[in-house]
């Protein structure tokens, strides 16, 4: 069923890409209200860790709140923040990668 569905995503987004992404973010906005108030509801039915599920909870609150009342806006940001997150993370594995391989750590013919 996934594969049905993501064919139509691929064929929608090679014909219209711009209405298409739109439709996708705010059905991404919704996904993350949704989720922000299961999360918020399940603190009340196993109260384990309710510090991190109420964190979750609200940001999944407002960021699918700005994202559904700002579709245009989002369109432009959400894949700009994605970039933005891939960068930060491609600097971060590589210094500590650096960092282990002047240590010795690592593979290779010289460890």
């Amino acid at each position: 069923m996934e594969g049905v569905a993501l064919v139509i995503v691929g064929l929608l987004l090679l014909v219209s890409p711009s209405t298409t992404t739109l439709v996708l973010v705010r059905i991404l906005g919704w996904f993350w209200l949704i989720g922000g108030i299961l999360s918020i509801v399940s603190i009340f039915i196993d109260n384990t860790q309710w510090g991190w599920k109420l964190a979750i909870g609200v940001l999944g609150l407002l960021a699918g709140l700005v994202v559904i009342q700002h579709p245009l806006w989002s369109a432009i940001m959400i894949p700009t923040l994605i970039v933005i997150c891939l960068a930060v993370q491609a600097l971060i594995v590589g210094a500590i990668e650096l960092i282990q391989g002047f240590s010795g750590g690592g593979v290779g013919p010289f460890c």
